[in-house]
């Protein structure tokens, strides 16, 4: 997956969150919260600073919690939440376990929550530019992957290092 995201992103990636989804059954008020994660980077042919992998570990039907998005083309300009629903709709992303889908988290998306007996688990893994800012300061990233990693491409993948991660080796991981 990773030749195509850096082909998506134009060049080399990097680490930079990865969040484990659970969303249990539910029998409230359907629901779902739009919003974009990152501005659109505009320098970039694709308007892309960031993108995300989402891999469904359960099924995901009509009947389930689903992860939804507004599409947009390059081609059209960014417009706000109202608009951009009116333009373009919702897709909504239904698919078997295993299945993966890369998107620009600059793109107006929502976990779309939905009257439910079922339980959606899904991975979702951030990846950015390794020459621009990282993304959050969610995940932290053990030394070994890149201080002590032999390999070069290792190193320089997670070596996109957040405030949490320097504050976790400050306290954790003095270097000698």
């Amino acid at each position: 997956m990773l030749p195509v995201i850096e082909l998506l992103m134009g060049g080399p990636v990097c680490f930079s969150e990865i969040c484990l989804r659970h969303m249990e059954s539910y029998s409230g008020e359907p629901d779902q919260r739009f919003h974009r994660d990152r501005p659109h980077w505009m320098e970039h042919p694709l308007r892309m600073d960031y993108i995300q992998s989402v891999v469904y570990l359960s099924d995901v039907d009509e009947t389930t919690h689903c992860f939804s998005l507004s599409p947009e083309s390059v081609d059209e300009p960014v417009l706000e939440e109202k608009e951009q629903l009116e333009r373009n709709g919702v897709v909504h992303f239904h698919a078997p376990a295993g299945t993966v889908a890369l998107l620009n988290i600059a793109v107006l998306h929502a976990a779309s929550v939905r009257v439910t007996d079922k339980e959606r688990k899904s991975v979702q893994t951030y990846y950015g530019h390794q020459s621009r800012p990282y993304l959050s300061n969610c995940s932290v990233i053990p030394p070994r992957f890149f201080r002590h990693h032999p390999d070069p491409e290792v190193r320089a993948f997670y070596g996109k290092l957040n405030k949490t991660t320097e504050t976790f080796l400050q306290a954790f991981d003095p270097v000698e």
